[in-house]
C-alpha cells in the first residue's frame, strides 16, 4: 500500500503528486478498474490471446524495421563512394 510522509512545510500539492506516483508504480488504478465489473474466464482468455497477438505483432514489425535499416546501411556502406555518386547523376537523366 502506498503512503507518503509529509514533512514539514511541504505543500499539500507535492504530497498527493508523490502518493500519485506511488499509486501509479503499483498498479492499484489498473486494478481497480480490470476488477470493476466481473469478467467471465472465456472473455479473459479471449483478451489475454488478443494481447498475446498483438505483442507479436508489434514485435515482429519492430523486427523488420530494424533489420530492414540494418541491411539498407550495410548496402550503403559496402557500395564505394564513386559508385554512388554515378548512381546519383543516372537518377536525373532519367
Amino acid at each position: 500500500m502506498p503512503g507518503v510522509k509529509i514533512k514539514d512545510n511541504e505543500p499539500f500539492e507535492l504530497a498527493l503528486k508523490k502518493f500519485k506516483k506511488q499509486c501509479e508504480k503499483a498498479g492499484i488504478l489498473s486494478e481497480v478498474r480490470k476488477r470493476e465489473h466481473f469478467e467471465k474466464p472465456s472473455i479473459k482468455r479471449k483478451k489475454k490471446a488478443i494481447a498475446a497477438r498483438k505483442r507479436a505483432l508489434k514485435k515482429t514489425a519492430q523486427d523488420g524495421r530494424l533489420t530492414t535499416i540494418f541491411t539498407r546501411s550495410r548496402l550503403h556502406d559496402a557500395q564505394g563512394p564513386a559508385q554512388r555518386i554515378n548512381e546519383d547523376s543516372h537518377e536525373g537523366a532519367g
